[in-house]
């Protein structure tokens, strides 16, 4: 067993398959959202505009359909959460949205969106890479998460009276983003910094897989 494998996820290089779907992480490390790569964003690409959905508005994220509303929502990367807002009208009945400050492998801060979501987490909680954040909840424009990316550290600005917006803008103020990013682009671009995490793991020489009560074909993750 090589101790260094069991130790940093992100520099595992053992493939079995093609490595982007390898425990549903990007090649450069980030966990996706809903759990795999793909994905059907409905009518919420990142700024799109749609007047059947967003009269008078664009989309400043991405929107990943689950259709599901037992369907899990991970953390993409280590981090904190620094703010949980609920709010019916923004999020749907009984969902709320995560802002997550994760740092990125050069130690640059963001924030992560995660909307439309059920979830006991609170602010100030840790979170570990891959952790279930909670599970879609309900939207009448159908079940999915909404995913987005603010660089910097801090909650992002909003003001709804103005039209500024998590995860909307008002017409008026096309093309302005309120600083968030493409968040699709954003993990497939960089890698994240996550502290080590030990796990347990079964290994045969330098192969290596987790869960451990698992054969090596049959795992959730390989290092």
């Amino acid at each position: 067993m090589k101790t260094k494998l069991l130790f940093f996820l992100t520099l595992s290089v053992l493939i079995f398959g093609d490595s982007s779907l390898m425990a549903g992480t990007t090649e450069t490390g980030f966990y996706w959202p809903i759990g795999a790569s793909n994905y059907d964003a409905g009518s919420g690409w990142w700024l799109s505009k749609d007047p059947d959905y967003y009269s008078n508005y664009y989309h400043i994220g991405t929107d990943m359909m689950t259709n599901d509303l037992n369907h899990d929502v991970y953390s993409i990367a280590a981090g904190k959460i620094i703010y949980k807002h609920c709010d019916n009208q923004s999020w749907g009945e009984g969902n709320c949205a995560l802002f997550i400050e994760h740092k990125t492998s050069g130690s640059s801060p963001f924030v992560a969106v995660y909307g439309h979501l059920r979830t006991s987490l609170g602010q100030g909680s840790d979170v570990n890479p891959n952790q279930i954040l909670g599970k879609t909840g309900p939207w009448d424009g159908g079940i999915h998460l909404h995913f987005g990316i603010h660089p910097g550290d801090g909650v992002p600005y909003s003001n709804s009276e103005n039209g500024i917006g998590w995860g909307r803008m008002i017409l008026e103020h096309w093309p302005d983003t309120n600083g968030f990013i493409n968040p699709v682009d954003f993990i497939q671009n960089n890698s994240p910094f996550n502290t080590p995490e030990k796990v347990t793991a079964k290994c045969v020489g330098d192969i290596c897989w987790e869960p451990s009560s698992r054969e090596c074909s049959e795992a959730d993750r390989w290092f």
